[in-house]
């Protein structure tokens, strides 16, 4: 049986408002991903600071603190080792803090022989600023500054670390050229490209204030490249670690591959091993102790 005109006209304006209902819906989604922005690329600086864990008493690891290009205090956590053969500047990730890291400092500061600062951001401290990736960048050049200026040294002789976020962070520094080697460790071509990714239904390209081009910034990058990824990372799947180091144009680049490393697995020790390995090319192989 045919629906008769008014059924039909009933069907058509129950369809109208399921669509504007769905419309509006899709609306307050779009609207939400602008507003919570921030607290999607930057959790770590939102999470409760009682969750804060501070440096053990008893660490070598110590608090250091700096200005900003703005000549706001800036803080991060230094260790110092004897002889060290360079310096190194650790650019954490979106879901840490520098305060969280003294083990990994105090094991890189080892393996690497190098002085090691990670550094902190505004917003991730107690500053109840919202990070930006403006003002992040601009932290980690303070950060940069404070070492050259700490040990005498050009910042062009210092080594870049970025872990995830940080290495979008790592890659605006290297950018001009300064850094005596770029290690990138579970990173990515670009934010944008990773946040579409995730949230294929919404035009993120196009909304995202916090785009993080590492393939455009080091795009004329000449130096040495350390880049590392695991298998089956579902935060930032390997294939945009991948784009990234393929899109290099220097002609030193090393691509380690660590098979079943999930994004925030800890580094095992062969892996570090293989990046020592290929630092030593860089700085030469450091002194027996």
């Amino acid at each position: 049986m045919n629906p008769t005109p008014s059924q039909r006209t009933t069907s058509l304006r129950i369809a109208y408002r399921c669509l504007k209902i769905g419309l509006i819906f899709y609306g307050l989604l779009l609207i939400a991903l602008v507003v919570f922005e921030a607290r999607l690329v930057y959790p770590g600086a939102f999470m409760d600071a009682n969750l804060a864990r501070g440096v053990p008493h008893d660490s070598p690891v110590q608090l250091v603190r700096y200005p900003s290009a703005k000549d706001e205090p800036l803080h991060g956590h230094l260790l110092e080792r004897p002889g060290a053969r360079g310096a190194l500047l650790y650019l954490h990730g979106n879901g840490t803090r520098s305060a969280w890291l003294d083990h990994r400092i105090r094991r890189f500061a080892e393996r690497f022989d190098l002085h090691v600062l990670a550094a902190e951001f505004r917003g991730f401290d107690e500053s109840g600023r919202t990070p930006t990736e403006q003002s992040i960048i601009a932290d980690a050049l303070a950060a940069r500054d404070y070492l050259s200026q700490r040990y005498g040294i050009n910042p062009a002789e210092i080594v870049l670390y970025g872990r995830s976020l940080g290495g979008g962070v790592a890659a605006a520094l290297a950018g001009d050229g300064r850094a005596k080697a770029l290690i990138l460790e579970r990173t990515f071509d670009s934010l944008v490209d990773v946040a579409a990714g995730h949230y294929p239904y919404f035009p993120v390209r196009y909304l995202m204030s916090n785009r993080f081009d590492s393939v455009a910034r080091l795009k004329g990058f000449k130096g040495s490249v350390i880049q590392i990824h695991g298998t089956v990372d579902q935060v930032i799947p390997i294939r945009h670690g991948r784009g990234l180091f393929d899109s290099l144009t220097t002609p030193s680049k090393r691509w380690i591959q660590v098979e079943g490393l999930g994004h925030n697995d800890w580094l095992p020790d062969p892996a570090l091993d293989r990046i020592v390995a290929a630092l030593g090319q860089t700085l030469g192989k450091p002194p027996v102790r």
